[in-house]
């Protein structure tokens, strides 16, 4: 149950039909430029805090500079144990912050509010049936984040069809997996199977356009989830040729669920 509830979200009429986006977009978002190659989970963290209702900007208060709230989530939230891995941190410099502790980081950091905030949670994203139902999920998980006043952050997975050592045939391999914060959401296109988003990638703190679809892959069992990202975005593409099918999928969200 959500603790309390915004009406904070704004709204973009575009016919008859509502788009919905973050309360603060023109926040100056935070790059990971600076920090590590890693810090996707806590920049988007305080990028998702910065655009968010009043309520949720009140928690860099204490902050000169957004960026020293990635370096307090970084070096002191980051320092308690993981509450998934025995005798980890939350932070790992090589590894970044998963997803159990990257939620867990989210509620502590969120705790100290003087006023009631909904309560954060995360949810990994499965596919069911491959239709508009596995669409309608995930686009009501990020609506309700956003009315709540908390643009929600997704993790997408870069994935590759290619050879590994461990197979002789190709299979689809993991590449790596990103944190983007989603600021403005779109209606479903039933049509298409698809809806349009804005993202800000922390990569260079940019809001860009993407669109999360129903896709079917060659050999992959299933549909899938796809993150179409902007075309002047490389997320995971270093090392991949313009010979390998790729796409990114949808992992996981984080927010006001």
């Amino acid at each position: 149950m959500l603790a309390h509830i915004f009406s904070a979200c704004s709204s973009l009429q575009t016919g008859d039909d509502r788009a919905l986006e973050a309360p603060n977009r023109g926040f100056s978002f935070v790059s990971q430029k600076g920090f590590f190659q890693t810090a996707c989970g806590p920049v988007s963290l305080i990028n998702a805090v910065g655009s968010g209702a009043p309520q949720w900007r009140a928690l860099l208060a204490d902050y000169k500079q957004p960026f020293h709230g990635v370096n307090d989530l970084i070096y002191n939230y980051g320092s308690e144990p993981s509450v998934v891995f025995k005798n980890r941190n939350r932070w790992n410099g090589r590894m970044g912050m998963n997803l159990p502790d990257l939620t867990q980081t989210a509620l502590d950091f969120s705790s100290k509010s003087l006023t009631p905030l909904p309560t954060l949670s995360s949810e990994i994203i499965t596919i069911n049936k491959g239709d508009l139902s596995d669409l309608r999920k995930v686009h009501h998980y990020l609506a309700h984040s956003l009315k709540n006043g908390f643009p929600p952050i997704m993790n997408i997975t870069r994935n590759a069809f290619r050879h590994t050592k461990a197979s002789p045939e190709k299979i689809w391999d993991f590449v790596g997996s990103h944190s983007v914060v989603i600021t403005q959401l779109n209606p479903i296109s039933s049509q298409k199977k698809s809806f349009s988003v804005l993202y800000v990638d922390p990569t260079n703190g940019k809001e860009l356009s993407g669109e999360i679809q129903i896709s079917s892959l060659l050999g992959h069992p299933k549909s899938v989830l796809e993150f179409k990202e902007a075309s002047q975005s490389n997320i995971f593409k270093k090392g991949l040729t313009a010979q390998t099918q790729n796409y990114l999928s949808v992992n996981s969200v984080i927010g006001a669920l």
